[in-house]
């Protein structure tokens, strides 16, 4: 994620914008998302998020990503859609994390498979392994800070 803003909020509901920059082999894109969130509370130990992009535009040139962008729809098609649903449970003195994420692109030209497959095969799955583990280490950091203030305080 190059860049990352909250365009708007209203209670439990928001609008993201992210921007995407992606290298891989020969393959490198920008996509200008925009994507709706929704948080929903279970109960005082549960919450679930429900994400779905609304807008994906391609830049034209990976270089410039605040440049001008392709049309949107009229893009390489790497990236059409993206849904991400995560499920949050604090139990046994931790929290754990449950990560779905739906990833389309648009077909592959036969010529360009051998290339492109990797790239629109491997994105998705190293994003939600790099998501998982960046959150898994800033809720680290986060209890150990909060374990070192409590234990201070005492």
């Amino acid at each position: 994620v190059m860049k990352a803003k909250i365009l708007f909020r209203n209670g439990n509901d928001f609008r993201v914008f992210f921007c995407f920059y992606k290298k891989k082999a020969m393959v490198t894109t920008v996509h200008n998302t925009e994507h709706e969130v929704h948080y929903i509370p279970i109960d005082a130990h549960r919450l679930q998020t429900r994400t779905w992009t609304t807008r994906i535009a391609q830049a034209e040139d990976h270089g410039k990503p605040d440049g001008p962008e392709k049309p949107v729809g009229n893009d390489s098609g790497y990236l059409w859609r993206l849904h991400t649903y995560w499920r949050y449970l604090e139990r046994d003195g931790g929290t754990y994390i449950q990560l779905e994420s739906v990833t389309l692109s648009r077909d592959i030209p036969a010529l360009l498979d051998w290339l492109i497959r990797p790239f629109v095969e491997g994105v998705p799955r190293e994003s939600v392994a790099f998501t998982l583990g960046t959150t898994r280490k800033a809720l680290m950091e986060l209890h150990a800070s909060t374990s070192a203030t409590k234990t201070t305080q005492k």
